[in-house]
């Protein structure tokens, strides 16, 4: 944030990006491999998980817009690796 403000004085003219890790990338970074095992045995945790991973990533766009950054994006990549169909039991 120290880097971004520092940019945001010398180069008022210039657009700053603050990209923020969206909540699924974030979930698995913190629990690893085992959060696609979780997203069918323990739902309850992933919820209370996502929940926190949300609130972490507001927090960021609070830190970006306190620092000067003009477009702030989430980057989600893992949300790829998912379907939003529920998988049906056989």
């Amino acid at each position: 944030m120290d880097a971004t403000r520092r940019l945001r004085k010398l180069y008022p003219e210039l657009a700053l990006y603050g990209l923020i890790t969206g909540p699924f990338t974030l979930a698995l970074h913190l629990l690893g491999t085992d959060i696609f095992t979780k997203l069918f045995e323990d739902t309850k945790y992933v919820d209370a998980l996502f929940v926190f991973c949300t609130r972490v990533a507001k927090k960021m766009v609070d830190y970006y817009i306190d620092s000067g950054c003009d477009v702030i994006a989430v980057v989600d990549p893992m949300t790829s690796q998912i379907d939003r169909q529920p998988l049906k039991r056989l």
